[in-house]
């Protein structure tokens, strides 16, 4: 899924979603030569300056994680905002905390060890092949 972020000039932000079941169905604005039109306004598309973020849905019970990228641009501005690497007001950059975020040792300690949806699944499908089995035995 890709999030395409426009600042009007009063300061208000309108988002289009797009995802490649829109793409498809010709309801989403396309990529064409690096440009997307936005309210028929040209915008380049830089990936560098794209935000990815991973989320999990609950279509698919959060086991499956999916990307979203997302930019940004000032009204009737083609050139991107880099607003994810301006620094904070401690002083510490978007770059940073994304280095800090990639880091083995972090996702170590913040992501659990097991994925419980999986094993709850499993315990379920197992007891539901015991309860088949447990009742053409009784036959």
């Amino acid at each position: 899924m890709r999030v395409y972020i426009v600042e009007y000039p009063d300061g208000e932000w309108v988002e289009r979603t797009t995802t490649p079941w829109k793409e498809f169905i010709h309801r989403a604005p396309k990529v064409k030569d690096g440009m997307v039109y936005l309210d028929g306004l040209p915008y380049v598309i830089d990936p560098r300056l794209m935000r990815r973020e991973t989320y999990r849905n609950w279509r698919s019970l959060k086991l499956i994680p999916h990307e979203m990228t997302l930019c940004l641009w000032q009204w009737n501005n083609p050139a991107p905002i880099p607003f994810f690497n301006e620094p904070l007001p401690n002083g510490i950059a978007g770059e940073t905390i994304a280095q800090y975020a990639a880091s083995q040792h972090l996702k170590r300690l913040v992501q659990p060890d097991m994925n419980w949806y999986a094993i709850i699944a499993i315990v379920a499908v197992l007891g539901l092949i015991g309860a088949i089995v447990a009742l053409y035995a009784r036959r």
